[in-house]
């Protein structure tokens, strides 16, 4: 069953596929997210784990997924409001501290023009400013 016609035919907005190789006591696992909507991936990586610890490997895949359509979900937000212009730029900011992926300076470039909009819109409003503390610590500014 397709990403699509299986979303469909479930009722879910998400669809993960996976394959898992196992060599030895290494797993390899690639894993998909698609819309079910329009079937595009929306995020695609690949973990490789030992055997031993697969919990660890399932609770890593599991976080990258949420952080995964956690921007998706965002950034279909309104692209004015200083809610989603903080909450996303924060999800990127934490994104380059984590080292989930993307580019680290695009990541950070983008994060500093969102703060920058939500700030000139909110300048004592506490998601910007906490937006933004969250920027420099991955900039590495932290005076």
């Amino acid at each position: 069953m397709g990403g699509r016609a299986g979303g469909r035919e479930l009722g879910v907005r998400y669809v993960l596929e996976r394959s898992i190789q196992r060599s030895g006591n290494r797993v390899r696992v690639n894993a998909q997210l698609i819309d079910a909507e329009t079937d595009a991936h929306l995020w695609e990586e690949r973990f490789v784990g030992d055997t031993s610890d697969l919990f660890a490997l399932q609770d890593e895949i599991t976080s990258r997924i949420a952080i995964s359509l956690n921007l998706e979900l965002v950034a279909a937000a309104d692209p004015a409001s200083v809610e989603a212009q903080s909450r996303l730029a924060r999800a990127l900011a934490v994104r380059v501290l984590n080292d989930m992926g993307g580019s680290a300076a695009a990541d950070l470039a983008r994060a500093e023009a969102l703060v920058e909009q939500a700030l000139a819109v909110s300048p004592r409003g506490y998601l910007p400013h906490s937006a933004r503390a969250e920027l420099l610590r991955a900039q590495g500014r932290f005076r």
